[in-house]
C-alpha cells in the first residue's frame, strides 16, 4: 500500500492485484476493537465511527460475495460485544457509532482482546460445506495507555494463537510501544494521528483484505506490510 499526492490529498493504493474472481469459496472474520474511553469523546469518536463504517462497507462490497462476517467489541474500562458475527453488508445498515458511557472510565485493553477472542473460537477451522474460514482478523484502535485491569500482554499471546491482530495508535497520546508490542508483529502495528489518518488506512486495511480474499489466502503477510506516510508509520 502506498499513498499518492492527488488534489493535495493523499490518496490510498494497494500494491495488491485483486483477480476478476473468487473461486475458492473463502470467509474471514473481521473484528473491530473500538477504544470508547472518555478520552475518545467528541470528534474523535465520531471520525472513528466513520473510519469503522467505511471499512465496513468495503468488507461488505458486493464483489466480496458475503465472504466477510465481522464482529465489533467496545472496550472502555470493560468491554462487550456489540455486533456478534454478523455478514459484513448486513452490519453496514446497523453499525452502532461508537458511544461514550457516561459513568466509568479508564481504558482496559485486556477486556477488549478477552471479548474479541470470543468470536475467533468459535469460528471454523477447516472447511466446512465445501467453505474455506481464513485466519481471523482483529482490528483495535486505542487513543491512550491502558490503566484498568490487568496487563494486557497475556491476552495479546493468547488472541495472536488464533487470529491476525493489527493494533493501532490513534492521536498523538496513543501509548504506541505497548500497542506494537500487542500487535502480531512490529510491522502490524500503525499510528493515525488524526481521523483522516485513520479513515485513509481503514481503506488500505479493506483493500488489503478483499485482495486475499480473492486470493485464498490469509491476509497475515499483507497487513504487516501497509506502507503509510512517514507520519503514519512509526518505527
Amino acid at each position: 500500500m502506498t499513498f499518492t499526492k492527488s488534489n493535495n490529498c493523499r490518496v490510498v493504493r494497494s500494491g495488491l492485484r485483486r483477480p476478476p474472481w473468487i473461486g475458492r469459496n473463502c470467509r474471514q472474520l473481521a473484528i473491530f476493537a473500538r477504544d470508547c474511553s472518555p478520552s475518545m469523546s467528541g470528534q474523535k469518536a465520531k471520525d472513528a465511527s466513520q473510519a469503522c463504517f467505511e471499512l465496513l462497507r468495503a468488507l461488505g462490497s458486493p464483489e466480496n460475495k458475503d465472504g466477510f462476517v465481522v464482529s465489533v467489541v467496545d472496550f472502555d474500562g470493560t468491554a462487550k460485544i456489540k455486533h456478534n458475527s454478523v455478514p459484513a453488508a448486513e452490519l453496514a445498515q446497523s453499525l452502532k457509532p461508537i458511544s461514550i458511557p457516561l459513568l466509568g472510565g479508564g481504558t482496559n485493553i485486556t477486556a477488549g482482546l478477552e471479548q474479541a477472542e470470543i468470536p475467533c473460537r468459535k469460528t471454523p477451522t477447516d472447511a466446512q460445506d465445501g467453505t474455506r474460514w481464513l485466519r481471523p482478523v482483529v482490528v483495535l484502535f486505542s487513543d491512550g495507555c491502558h490503566n484498568t485491569g490487568p496487563k494486557p500482554e497475556s491476552a495479546a499471546e493468547s488472541l495472536c494463537k488464533i487470529a491476525d491482530l493489527v493494533t493501532v495508535g490513534y492521536g498523538d497520546d496513543a501509548d504506541t510501544e505497548l500497542l506494537r508490542g500487542l500487535a502480531t508483529s512490529p510491522q502490524h502495528f500503525y499510528k493515525c494521528k488524526d481521523g483522516r489518518d485513520l479513515r485513509q488506512f481503514f481503506a488500505a486495511v479493506g483493500s488489503t483484505m478483499t485482495a486475499s480474499l480473492a486470493a485464498g489466502v490469509n491476509a497475515t503477510e499483507a497487513l504487516g506490510q501497509i506502507q503509510l506516510s512517514s507520519e503514519g508509520r512509526t518505527q
